[in-house]
């Protein structure tokens, strides 16, 4: 669902032999177990040895929790160029509201949560499509994209907006 080994094809024969481009790799898959990290990382190896990518770029994987502080830093490092996600399902997209509060540009898969979510602001790619994906990676290298804006709604203001919703039926589609 997430894609992540397209996302590791992908950039690696884009960036092969580049030593100052890298790739975090931020996953958490089932309970953060050694087993997991380590399937993981065999899988990251298996893609750098098919796409001949050797040392460079580099890839660094993160696996498991993170603290809001951690997670703050990796948004906010100055090489931090953009948040990519591949992924093909996504229920609410909290990465991408998570990047724009931390000022951090967004390329994103070309899915409808992530038009709900991100906005105008977000560069989208159609899902598969490697070439289009290269050209935003290259470009947010080259230039640091604006992060997107995410409008402010206060608790207060959701919980108003769903009652209101609720009562008058509009959280439904009408059909016929």
């Amino acid at each position: 669902r997430k894609n992540f080994a397209h996302l590791i094809k992908w950039f690696c024969e884009q960036f092969r032999g580049n030593p100052t481009v890298g790739l975090i790799l931020k996953l958490s898959i089932v309970n953060y177990s050694e087993i997991d990290f380590k399937n993981i990382k065999s899988r990251i190896q298996f893609i750098k040895a098919q796409t001949g990518c050797g040392q460079f770029p580099r890839i660094k994987l993160i696996h498991g929790r993170l603290s809001d502080r951690e997670l703050a830093a990796l948004y906010k490092h100055e090489k931090s160029k953009a948040f990519i996600t591949l992924t093909h399902g996504e229920g609410f997209g909290l990465p991408i509201v998570e990047a724009a509060h931390y000022d951090t540009a967004v390329i994103a898969t070309d899915i409808d949560v992530f038009h709900e979510t991100g906005g105008e602001d977000v560069r989208y790619f159609e899902l598969l499509n490697s070439e289009s994906l290269a050209a935003l990676m290259k470009s947010a290298l080259d230039e640091k994209p604006p992060a997107p804006v995410l409008p402010v709604t206060s608790w207060r203001d959701s919980a108003t907006e769903l009652i209101r919703m609720t009562r008058n039926s509009d959280f439904q589609m009408k059909i016929g």
